[in-house]
Order: structure tokens, then sequence, then C-alpha cells
């Protein structure tokens, strides 16, 4: 229970932050401004996140609760980095796992690795990262073998 109460809060503050991108994402610095925004978000979220992936593997009901709220997190997300661009993404959930994942990734690799990595060359790649992303969608790649 404390663990679904304490995930709810979590989400409700990230989706505070991913508004934030349809204000700032614009621009090249607007970007690279979120992403210190949603850096610092993820000092106070971040393990929260990764505890919650642990815990899901073994428990269903985390599983089944959490997951319907991470994937609205990540379907919003994809769709405002999308529109950050101008455009609509045929799968923002897609888009929305994949940039989580960078984010979270990174800072999880950052806090770990601390001053062993430049921390503002990560956060400036990310930023380039989601911009790209943003204005060059990938290409569906069904329909046939690799």
């Amino acid at each position: 229970d404390v663990l679904l109460a304490v995930g709810a809060r979590s989400a409700g503050d990230t989706v505070v932050v991913i508004d934030r991108l349809g204000d700032l994402g614009g621009t090249r610095v607007g970007m690279q401004m979120w992403v210190e925004m949603f850096m610092d978000h993820l000092e106070v979220n971040g393990s929260f996140a990764f505890a919650w992936t642990q815990a899901a593997r073994e428990d269903p009901e985390i599983l089944s609760g959490g997951m319907k709220r991470h994937l609205a997190l990540c379907r919003h997300f994809g769709e405002v980095l999308a529109g950050t661009a101008g455009r609509t993404t045929p799968d923002p959930v897609a888009l929305g796992i994949c940039m989580f994942s960078s984010l979270e990734r990174a800072w999880s690799y950052c806090s770990l690795y601390g001053d062993a990595v430049d921390q503002e060359a990560v956060r400036a790649q990310l930023a380039t990262a989601l911009w790209a992303t943003a204005r060059h969608p990938a290409t569906s790649s069904s329909g046939g073998g690799r």
C-alpha cells in the first residue's frame, strides 16, 4: 500500500515536470533547461522508480497498478515530446518508454559514478538526443525481416 501511495505521488510530480517540457522544449536552450529540471526531479523520485521496478517483478498487484500509471506517463511524455517539434507520433508510448529509459539510466549512472563522469556533458547529450528524437521520428520497422 505504501509503495502504491508513493507511486501515485511520484507520478503526479512527474506529470508536472512533463508538462513543463511543453513550455520549454521548443528551443534547444529550453530542452537543456528541461533536462536539468528532470534530473532534479529524479534526485527526489529516481530511486523510487528503480525500487518500483524491482518490487513489480515480485508482486503482481504492484505491477498491475504501477504499470497502468507508468504507461500513461510514457504516453503523455511521448505526446508532449513530439509536440515540441509540432508533430504527433504514431506510438507515443514507445517514444515515452525509450526517452524515460535514457533519462533514468543516465541519472542512475551519473549518481553511481559521481565525479568520474562529466555530468554537464551527459545532460547536454540527453538534451540533444531528446531534441533530435522529437524532430526526426523513427520509421516503422514492421512488415519484414532484418
